[in-house]
């Protein structure tokens, strides 16, 4: 009787450890499927993560092409827009500075490479210096630097100093007084001088004198500040949209 009851506890004891194995194997494959579940989730989370940031980075890029295509459009207009009112002042002097478009879009050019100006300032001191009819092609180069140089020095933009300066040099003994106002304090002596060259050697060497006298208090100060730091990244911003 006492063998028969081992028999039957031993049994017993047999199939539930068998029944914990096959429950403890369901609960390990029902955890793996459970665990690849949750990976198959994260990789799909990352792949929607992956495809949005892309999604950004390619909206991002998309939006930076944009926005540089219309600064080149908007560049691109106001040049051609510079180019026309340039050309229409040629025409209304009769071209008396003897120069063609293309040599003065080149001298403009030049000198927003050395400067932090662009073209397109540059091309209206051209048109307004021109506008006198008393800048002679030997002189205009020398007046334009003379302008930058002072727009600098006075805080100035190019169109203000360029409008006292063409003043000046069309009448270079009358509009000394005026010239004072803008820091150049010509001495009694150099507008004699200047008076007096006017007077025997005609407008151009007045012109002459004049700006060799402005171009002595300002210097060199459109390059110089177009050397600095601050400078280069200004000219950089001015060759983009040149």
């Amino acid at each position: 009787m006492a063998s028969n009851i081992a028999i039957q506890i031993s049994a017993n004891t047999q199939q539930a450890v068998a029944g914990i194995q096959s429950i403890k194997q369901k609960l390990d494959q029902l955890q793996k499927e459970s665990e690849e579940t949750r990976r198959s989730f994260v990789s799909v989370a990352a792949g929607f993560a992956a495809i949005t940031t892309a999604a950004g980075v390619v909206a991002k890029a998309i939006g930076v092409v944009a926005r540089a295509g219309a600064e080149l459009v908007t560049a691109y207009s106001a040049q051609e827009l510079a180019e026309r009112k340039f050309q229409a002042t040629l025409r209304a002097t009769q071209n008396v500075i003897g120069m063609s478009t293309g040599e003065l879009l080149d001298l403009a050019d030049a000198f927003s490479k050395t400067t932090t100006y662009t073209d397109q300032e540059i091309i209206a001191v051209e048109q307004m210096l021109i506008a006198t009819r008393k800048i002679s092609r030997e002189t205009l180069p020398e007046a334009i630097k003379t302008v930058l140089d002072m727009a600098v020095a006075i805080g100035d933009d190019a169109i203000g100093a360029v409008h006292d300066l063409a003043q000046a040099l069309a009448d270079p003994v009358g509009e000394i007084e005026s010239l004072k106002e803008k820091g150049i304090q010509l001495t009694e002596k150099q507008a004699e001088n200047i008076k007096k060259v006017q007077e025997q050697n005609g407008l151009y060497e007045a012109q002459q004198l004049l700006l060799a006298e402005v171009a002595g208090t300002y210097g060199d100060m459109a390059a110089a500040i177009a050397d600095t730091d601050t400078g280069k990244l200004e000219k950089i911003g001015s060759v983009w949209l040149s």
